[in-house]
């Protein structure tokens, strides 16, 4: 059985890389967001977009654009570390 993709696009290489450990480790494969190889024409189960913290409104907009033209019918997850961000 294939296992499902899932998309992470973060802007904090350490942050990116536990989260890529765990979805790995259960059992996801795991593409980031605009690197490495291309999807192949499959559709992610999930694509997880975290927000650089001086993102704010229209940034974090156009980064959610730029990731859904990637991954077309997946649903996006937009996490950010700010206890309270501006979207």
């Amino acid at each position: 059985m294939t296992p499902e993709t899932i998309v992470v696009e973060c802007p904090y290489s350490l942050i990116a890389l536990g989260m890529k450990q765990v979805l790995r480790a259960a059992g996801y494969e795991v593409r980031s967001g605009h690197k490495g190889p291309a999807m192949e024409g499959k559709t992610p189960a999930l694509a997880i977009y975290v927000a650089n913290d001086e993102d704010v409104g229209e940034d974090v907009v156009r980064g959610v654009k730029s990731l859904q033209g990637l991954v077309l019918d997946a649903s996006i997850v937009v996490l950010s570390l700010e206890g309270d961000p501006s979207l």
